[in-house]
């Protein structure tokens, strides 16, 4: 996912936040193997959630996440709010729909060397822009060759732009309407019998999601 926030005048940039909203979960598989019958399904993925380790699990739609600012990408230690979020450095972004510039700015996104974070940027910038590769579909050998554990998930999520006044800067998002909001869903889960990862993202999460346990802090939390 690719997140672009544009305006016309570098003063008003900060003006303007992103907010993610992310609801179902991502958990383990594990088969033996040659047979790849499943001999377990568990909730064993943890995430950083609002400054704790907890279980990967989000029933409904909830803030994504990983400190108690609900802005994308913020940075709890950071003066800007936006500061760490991303500014192109070696070629500008095209925003249009045909295949070369869509490409183009898939390698802006996805390459580091091409973008820098906005607290650091040269020049007064009119443009950011914030990106998400969701976790899953990675199958993983154990060193006997007897199990096979495949790391699924099964997300949705609505990204929305909201202006940055109206965001705390800890807590949930009050009720409001964001000024634009825009939803994509991502899906690995492993079919062993084509021994591949599908992703239908028709019909919500799966349904194994609801038997997740609660977002308690794990160890490593550092409480």
């Amino acid at each position: 996912m690719g997140a672009v926030v544009e305006t016309t005048a570098p003063e008003c940039l900060r003006d303007y936040a992103v907010v993610n909203f992310i609801r179902g979960c991502a958990w383990h598989d594990r088969y033996e193997l040659p047979s790849l019958a499943l001999k377990e399904r568990v909730h064993d993925v943890a995430r950083w959630y609002k400054g704790k380790r907890v279980v990967f699990s989000h029933p409904d739609f909830e803030v994504d996440t990983v400190d108690e600012d609900p802005v994308y990408a913020s940075d709890a230690d950071a003066a800007d709010r936006l500061g760490m979020t991303y500014v192109p450095v070696k070629r500008p972004l095209r925003l249009r729909p045909d295949r070369a510039s869509l490409l183009s700015d898939l390698r802006v996104f996805d390459n580091p060397s091409e973008r820098g974070f906005l607290q650091d940027a040269a020049a007064p910038a009119s443009l950011y822009f914030v990106t998400d590769v969701p976790d899953g579909g990675v199958t993983i050998l154990d060193e006997e060759g007897k199990w096979l554990s495949a790391a699924n998930s099964s997300l949705d999520f609505r990204t929305c732009v909201y202006r940055t006044a109206d965001v705390p800067s800890s807590g949930d998002m009050p009720p409001g309407d964001p000024l634009v909001c825009f939803t994509w869903s991502s899906r690995h889960v492993y079919d062993p019998a084509a021994r591949e990862f599908k992703g239908d993202a028709s019909g919500g999460p799966d349904p194994f999601c609801a038997s997740a346990p609660p977002k308690v802090p794990l160890p490593g939390s550092g409480d």
